[in-house]
């Protein structure tokens, strides 16, 4: 820059001359012309070396986003058929087709306490047609279960007209959170009579994330967040919530409605890919950062992963261009 601060101001005296000759004048705007054209040539150049070096970053931080995701659906794929699977047990459909007593009852708590215990789920239910617990493998724990109207639950609203349910939220009667996979339990005549319900218990996921140097987040369909590796993200609300979003949030309650907490941020330039940069100005997680995302569509989730410009290699980088 030593050189060019000399012809820019070689250039200024030769205008500031009083009786300045037209060559030198001449000589003057070019050596100005010639500058300035140096410094936005410099600029742009830095400009795009410094995009250049965040895309990079982008296209190496991808395959871990891939990673988080498989974890996260290889997790749900080993359950996912297991409501099916239970739902097979003819004892089932003869209790919920028949009256229960409180020795079959028993018998039921039993047999979902030993499944659980094998499958190692967070909970097992059996709910009737209405959407009463009848029987779960937590009956031995004051926050049981059994007795509760899940009713309002899509997990079981949704098998009004069809087989299958999923749902993730924080249990009403035990306050922990968890995914919600259900099977609709049926009589011969297609009415439904009952359903099984399995809690996955995601938490051990988080705990993994822990130790990633990215932030990992995954968003429902409303743009909650509700699984993370730092707690200062959890319940965040990407976007802003519509009134039929709220409406459906008071019937179905699936997270403390106080808890929910806008995010405010600024994408300061779209990198393609489902890729951005984006500033927080959010107290506990403000800074610059690399934000990447990726749609399951099966869930209705989004799992997103940050990186800290600030602390990341393409800073470094930018700074020795």
């Amino acid at each position: 820059m030593t050189e060019l601060t000399q012809k820019w101001q070689a250039a200024r005296t030769l205008l500031t001359t009083e009786r300045l000759p037209l060559t030198h004048l001449r000589t003057a705007l070019l050596l100005a012309a010639l500058a300035g054209t140096t410094v936005l040539v410099m600029y742009l150049g830095a400009h795009e070396a410094g995009r250049r070096v965040v895309r990079e970053e982008a296209a190496q931080m991808r395959p871990q986003l891939n990673l988080y995701a498989g974890a996260l659906e290889g997790l749900i794929e080993q359950y996912r058929a297991l409501p099916a699977v239970l739902a097979l047990d003819p004892e089932l459909r003869t209790v919920l087709a028949g009256s229960l007593d409180s020795a079959r009852q028993a018998q039921l708590n039993l047999k979902l306490e030993r499944v659980n215990g094998v499958a190692t789920t967070s909970t097992l239910t059996l709910l009737d047609g209405t959407g009463q617990a009848v029987a779960a493998s937590n009956w031995r724990l004051p926050e049981s279960n059994v007795g509760h109207d899940y009713s309002f639950r899509p997990y079981f609203r949704q098998l009004a007209d069809r087989d299958d349910g999923r749902f993730f939220g924080v249990g009403v009667t035990t306050g922990v959170p968890g995914y919600f996979l259900s099977k609709a339990l049926r009589d011969d005549s297609g009415r439904l009579i009952g359903a099984l319900v399995i809690k996955l218990d995601l938490r051990g996921l988080e705990r993994q994330w822990a130790r990633d140097t990215h932030t990992v987040l995954v968003s429902d369909a409303h743009g909650i967040v509700f699984l993370v590796n730092n707690p200062a993200w959890r319940y965040r609300v990407l976007a802003p919530l519509t009134a039929v979003q709220r409406g459906e949030l008071e019937v179905t309650q699936p997270f403390p409605s106080r808890a929910l907490r806008p995010l405010h941020s600024r994408v300061m330039e779209s990198l393609g890919d489902h890729s951005w940069r984006v500033q927080l100005d959010e107290p506990g997680i403000a800074g610059a950062y690399l934000w990447q995302s990726l749609s399951l569509p099966r869930e209705g989730w989004t799992v997103h992963a940050l990186g800290d410009m600030r602390s990341s290699t393409a800073v470094g980088r930018i700074a020795g261009l």
